[in-house]
């Protein structure tokens, strides 16, 4: 038997930033489908934000946990209390969401929410990579603009594939940090153009693979001023000027269903989800999670905007014991949790 939520349940809000300003919405309560759970949120991951739904507006979390309080008429209650684990694109910092039944799944407590919910973007990105790349003992791989979740979760898995790792950095701090992620080399601007640098840690070889997670894309000559003759790069937006014969660009999201999920089947990547989260708490893989309660939306929300962050930020919301939503709330028909 799930444990129930206890306490006083608040009418439910949202977190939203409009014009970069974060802020608490009272939203109008979701209708629930007969396929469809409710979630008190606990917990929501803020590394990427959501898209503009009106200009200047975005919906922010990505990833949640929390206690399934409701189903619909098709779904067995004994999933109501369910400690759970979801992926919503846009609007998981909120505290209700209703999601399909079949992409909410069983969240293992023993492991803390704001490093699950990290993982299952960052590190699941990073798992992709990892696997898309598949490098051979010794390949160089070049990871530029190197610094948030994913990079430091890739940077792990590669090394343990056995791959040479430099990081990329656009600014002039986090080499500590990316060090210790498993980077054997930082390249900071202050060292002077990437692409002679890379050539002198790799003796005049270059880059065997070079992953482009910068955002606007970098270059080409940029990239290929890092790479082998025969090496090739990685990017998840296309560029104009890339070389198409020498460059892959990649849906991730197509990746990942690809890879793990096959008729709405989520045990795939709920196993896979957990055992990252594990390799991170116990210090086998890197990925720095700042923790914010939701008195402090503003600075996580500023904090998760800074490109030269390390790691992902996390939102504790805890709806099930949080008081009724005070006077001050904005209101907002328009969005619902």
């Amino acid at each position: 038997m799930h444990q129930m939520p206890t306490g006083p349940i608040r009418p439910p809000v949202a977190y939203v930033a409009v014009n970069r300003v974060a802020r608490r919405v009272a939203v109008e309560p979701a209708a629930l489908a007969d396929d469809q759970v409710r979630v008190a949120v606990s917990c929501s991951s803020l590394g990427s934000f959501g898209w503009p739904a009106i200009p200047g507006l975005e919906r922010l979390g990505d990833t949640f946990t929390g206690r399934i309080v409701a189903v619909g008429k098709a779904i067995d209650r004994a999933r109501i209390g369910a400690p759970v684990l979801g992926i919503c694109r846009a609007g998981s910092a909120a505290s209700e969401l209703v999601a399909s039944a079949a992409t909410v799944y069983l969240r293992d407590e023993s492991l803390p929410e704001e490093v699950v919910t990290a993982a299952a973007t960052s590190a699941m990105v990073a798992w992709s990579l990892a696997n898309l790349v598949a490098p051979s003992a010794g390949t160089v791989v070049v990871v530029n603009s190197a610094g948030n979740g994913i990079t430091t979760v890739l940077a792990g898995l590669l090394r343990r594939d056995g791959a040479r790792v430099i990081a990329i950095r656009e600014f002039d701090s986090g080499a500590t940090e990316l060090m210790e992620a498993g980077f054997e080399s930082v390249v900071m601007p202050s060292h002077g153009p990437a692409g002679q640098t890379v050539n002198t840690l790799t003796g005049g070889a270059g880059a065997g693979v070079v992953i482009d997670c910068a955002r606007p894309l970098a270059s080409w000559a940029h990239i290929e001023s890092m790479l082998a003759a025969h090496g090739r790069a990685i990017s998840w937006t296309g560029g104009s000027d890339w070389d198409p014969d020498r460059s892959l660009t990649i849906n991730l999201i197509d990746q990942l269903s690809h890879q793990l999920v096959s008729d709405g089947d989520f045990a795939a990547m709920s196993g896979l989800v957990h055992q990252l989260s594990r390799d991170i708490v116990t210090g086998r893989l890197c990925l720095p999670v700042q923790v914010f309660d939701e008195a402090d939306v503003q600075a996580a929300y500023d904090l998760g905007r800074d490109p030269a962050i390390i790691g992902r930020v996390a939102l504790r919301i805890n709806p099930d014991i949080s008081p009724a939503a005070s006077s001050a709330d904005q209101h907002d028909p328009g969005l619902t949790p």
